[in-house]
């Protein structure tokens, strides 16, 4: 599907990484036996040396979205994350002067709970650095009652609308 603003397309895989390291959550969207599923996830990401996407999220081992992605190892998976900067034009006297400056992201591919213990500790260090800087370090291992899921996107577009 063409994206209908193609003038606020954002292309550069580092810029996109870069509005993934900014946005504080991410919402993942799956298909399970009760249909469409979206859950807001705090996140981490690895731009991979083949320039694709790897978004990392945690949960407990069990529950609906590792239900779900364990039902359909190769179901597909959505991913969105966006940065909000600031409503403007709330003083502009005609309703379509009003917008939102935001940069976004949408990937798709699939979810894949990591049994790695290495991917998994690395996903968590990251994890706990974006959200605690300096700490990542600390994490040796995953607690047990921790589990790590891969969104591996083999799609992504992104947007900016900045003033």
């Amino acid at each position: 599907m063409d994206m209908r603003r193609a003038d606020r397309a954002v292309t550069d895989p580092a810029r996109i990484s870069d509005i993934l390291s900014r946005a504080q959550v991410g919402h993942l969207g799956l298909v399970d036996d009760e249909g469409v599923y979206v859950v807001p996830l705090s996140f981490a990401h690895e731009l991979r040396d083949d320039g694709h996407l790897t978004v990392y999220v945690h949960g407990a081992p069990v529950g609906r979205k590792m239900a779900a992605l364990r039902a359909r190892p190769d179901g597909r998976v959505c991913f969105q994350a966006e940065v909000r900067h600031a409503t403007t034009g709330v003083d502009s006297p005609e309703l379509g002067g009003i917008s939102v400056a935001y940069e976004s992201v949408i990937g798709w591919g699939t979810g894949r709970v990591v049994e790695d213990a290495g991917e998994a500790a690395r996903a968590g260090r990251a994890l706990v650095e974006k959200y605690a800087p300096g700490r990542g370090r600390e994490l040796d291992a995953l607690p047990s009652h921790v589990a790590i899921v891969a969104l591996d996107l083999d799609a992504v577009t992104a947007k900016a609308n900045l003033p």
